[in-house]
């Protein structure tokens, strides 16, 4: 019954224990086991309540004794997918009812370990190489019976790397999978089958066995860590919205709040093509570490700042650490995955993103409460932990071809990045400051976008120069039609996710009169139903390779949501608003799921880094136009429909329109500003709120229906189920040596190359 039991089952008996008997303790003391759940007092002494409790726990006892039965039956695939769809759905909802009775407390933890037990699941953690190679036994491969050199150069890999010609004798070429190390037999050698000690065949193993993918433990590690720290970024996106008040309180900064919340963002874009080369020329892991360092060292800095100056500093510093996280984790996941399989993977990371972003303002709002500087320090043991993990962990191979230092330096892109960086400083300066601090028409807006498109252009003409030896975003990127659509598609969805994103929680307050905190409670089925939508999106083309129908859809999806946004008002109810947000977010994360593997797709695999790098950035400037083109729209129908607010008895209309107009609307949504008019006055005043939005839903409509035409000009391109590339995993195998003891060692594909060469030649 435990003769697979090894120490990574732990944590998944842990879990199903706990949910077995766990259940059980409503049947015993309902009242204890409700307020433990974390629910108030006034709820378990409801006899209603106590019944639900029970009845609910018997549901989870019956999953925990399922768990146990896959377990006994050696069902572990099964057990996983059953741990990942009780972590993800239950942590979630358990998390929703936390936030609506007011235990913010408890709806993080419940969260954060319902994801962790999804997590775990997702990644098949239950699973190890023991029972792949066990699964292979008994299917017939039995390298125990090879005979001789064969004997001796036989790998024994990890999981993934049960594919081509793994366990025949007479492979004789290496080629790299997913960053595992691969035997891979001639095709007519592999098209027969081969004799084992008992003179019976054994069963084929052809190419069609590529289709069944995974991931060694070691690499699902790595997977873990990439999410968590995409997670940690995603929430610092937004996590000050709701506790800047009470930090400027402290320490000042009330006329720097822009770029207190800006200086992130901005720091977090524009480095990205940089990371993008640099990992080209230094190799993924140390730009990586780098990256955590930077995120960590100005997260303590934030942390403890005393003056507003210290904390921008503090966010510039974190943003270019997450910068690095944004572009690195993507690219790392191209590295490990071949294009077909990477769907699943980069959904994985896209929807802890979305679930971070949308949940930043809640931690925020709770952690404010009880010391803000946590804020920024939760950062930190995590950081410790993601960097530890990528150490020792992430061990990826890397031809340096720049041996020696001052080479290697100059081949990053110095002078292009001098180009760059500037030109996007003064891009960003205009779209933060336009209808902030300064009109749209002010010569203090217009200078700076216009040096920006002007810099833009010569940094395009210096890429395509033969000035530039090595360009961080070389022109042949935009060359094939289904690259170029595909980087045009990702910046159209970005601006729809990121104007949905701002102005949802300004239709909660404004317009249903919800809290900040609340509002963002509103928003999780948007951002929760990324993670169903992506994973089917990654599923759907691990199965086919198929992407053009995905965007289409997504796309059909979105303008449908779009539009019937536009038709909420006051009086809409939950479901609506609620099913509504879910096409939006559906059609979204269909989009951003399966945008980068088909823009790198007509690409060679040494152009994913700059290609990954140029994709990211792309993304996060499409945000950045996302917020400032929805707000000058959502500003202007403000502006112009004003006169709707007439005079009433109450007083003079007059300075509830100054006190609104201008740009002034989105801070007034919230604060209990337009919950303190008179009723006739507050009807108005919302009435013009639904106006402007309505007008801001029908562009996001538009800009999804350019998307839809886009998606014309992408071809269909193969996405490939192995790839070729030279920053693979170096992986830990086993082998059996001369005198038949297996030993481990790390090895690089050069050196088995020669290894096999030198026996090959002994032969003859």
């Amino acid at each position: 019954m435990f003769e697979n039991f090894n120490l990574f089952h732990v944590p998944s008996l842990f879990v199903a224990t706990a949910v077995t008997f766990g259940g059980l303790i409503p049947f015993f003391n309902a009242e204890y086991a409700i307020v433990e759940f974390g629910l108030p007092q006034r709820i378990a002494n409801s006899k209603p309540a106590q019944s639900v409790m029970i009845l609910s726990s018997a549901r989870g006892t019956a999953i925990g004794i399922a768990l146990f039965t896959f377990y006994f039956q050696g069902k572990l695939v099964e057990f996983d997918t059953v741990l990942t769809i009780l972590g993800a759905y239950v942590g979630l909802v358990d998390g929703y009812v936390c936030l609506r009775e007011d235990v913010p407390n408890k709806a993080v933890f419940r969260t954060a370990s319902g994801l962790a037990i999804a997590a775990w699941g997702w990644f098949s953690m239950t699973i190890t190489w023991r029972q792949w190679r066990s699964a292979d036994e008994q299917k017939g491969y039995k390298p125990e019976a090879l005979q001789g050199e064969d004997k001796r150069l036989h790998c024994v890999t990890t999981d993934s790397a049960r594919l081509d010609g793994v366990h025949n004798p007479l492979c004789n070429k290496f080629s790299i999978i997913a960053g595992s190390l691969l035997l891979e037999s001639e095709a007519e050698i592999m098209a027969q089958p081969y004799k084992d000690g008992g003179g019976e065949d054994t069963p084929q193993h052809t190419q069609e066995d590529v289709r069944d993918f995974h991931l060694p433990w070691r690499v699902r590690c790595v997977f873990i860590i990439l999410c968590l720290l995409s997670f940690m970024s995603a929430i610092d996106a937004t996590i000050v919205t709701t506790s800047l008040q009470t930090v400027t309180q402290e320490i000042g900064g009330q006329k720097q709040y822009v770029w207190i919340v800006n200086a992130f963002m901005f720091a977090t874009t524009v480095p990205q093509p940089f990371y993008g080369q640099i990992a080209n020329i230094f190799g993924r892991r140390h730009p990586m570490i780098v990256a955590i360092s930077l995120f960590a060292l100005g997260s303590g800095i934030s942390g403890g700042a005393t003056s507003a100056g210290m904390l921008i500093a503090g966010r510039t510093i974190q943003g270019l650490g997450a910068a690095g996280l944004y572009v690195l984790s993507d690219i790392i996941i191209c590295d490990l995955v071949p294009p077909r399989h990477r769907g699943p993977y980069l959904s994985a990371v896209l929807s802890t993103a979305a679930i971070g972003t949308t949940i930043g303002p809640i931690i925020g709002g709770a952690l404010a409460e009880a010391h803000w500087r946590w804020i920024f320090w939760i950062n930190l043991p995590v950081s410790a932990v993601g960097l530890l993990e990528i150490i020792f962990l992430l061990r990826v191979k890397h031809e340096n071809t720049s041996r020696i230092w001052r080479h290697a330096v100059s081949r990053v892109d110095i002078l292009g990045n001098l180009i760059f960086i500037p030109s996007m400083f003064a891009i960003f300066f205009g779209l933060i400051m336009g209808g902030e601090q300064y009109p749209w028409n002010s010569w203090h807006i217009i200078i700076p976008l216009v040096l920006g498109v002007l810099g833009c252009v010569i940094f395009a003409l210096h890429q395509a120069s033969s000035i530039c030896k090595e360009p961080s975003t070389p022109p042949r990127l935009f060359k094939h039609s289904t690259s170029a659509a595909g980087y045009i598609i990702i910046f159209l969805a970005a601006v729809i996710l990121q104007a949905i994103s701002y102005f949802l929680p300004t239709y909660f307050q404004a317009v249903k009169g919800t809290s900040p905190l609340m509002s963002g409670v509103d928003f999780l089925p948007f951002a929760l139903a990324i993670i169903p939508f992506g994973g089917i999106t990654g599923w759907f083309m691990s199965k086919t390779g198929l992407y053009i129908p995905i965007h289409w859809m997504g796309f059909i999806l979105t303008a449908t949501g779009a539009g019937l946004l536009s038709t909420l008002n006051q009086a809409s109810s939950r479901g609506a608003w609620i099913g509504y947000q879910i096409l939006v977010s559906g059609g979204t994360g269909m989009i951003f799921t399966a945008t980068l593997p088909s823009t790198l797709a007509p690409l060679s695999e040494s152009d994913v880094a700059v290609a990954t790098g140029t994709y990211s950035f792309i993304r996060s400037f499409g945000l950045v136009w996302g917020a400032t083109v929805a707000s000058v729209v959502f500003n202007s129908q403000i502006d112009a429909h004003l006169g709707l607010i007439a005079a009433t008895d109450s007083g003079n209309p007059q300075t509830i329109r100054d006190a609104l107009a201008y740009g002034k609307a989105y801070s007034y949504a919230s604060g209990g500003f337009i919950t303190s008019l008179p009723d006739e006055t507050q009807h108005q005043v919302v009435d013009v709120y639904v106006k402007a939005l309505r007008v801001v839903w029908l562009v996001v409509t538009a800009v999804a229906c350019l998307g839809f035409v886009c998606v014309i000009f992408e071809k269909p391109v193969e996405l490939r189920k192995e790839h070729d590339t030279q920053y693979g995993l170096v992986e830990d195998t086993k082998y059996t040596n001369k005198e038949g003891i297996i030993v481990n060692s790390s090895i690089d594909i050069n050196t088995v190359e020669q290894g096999l060469s030198a026996a090959k030649g002994g032969q003859e």
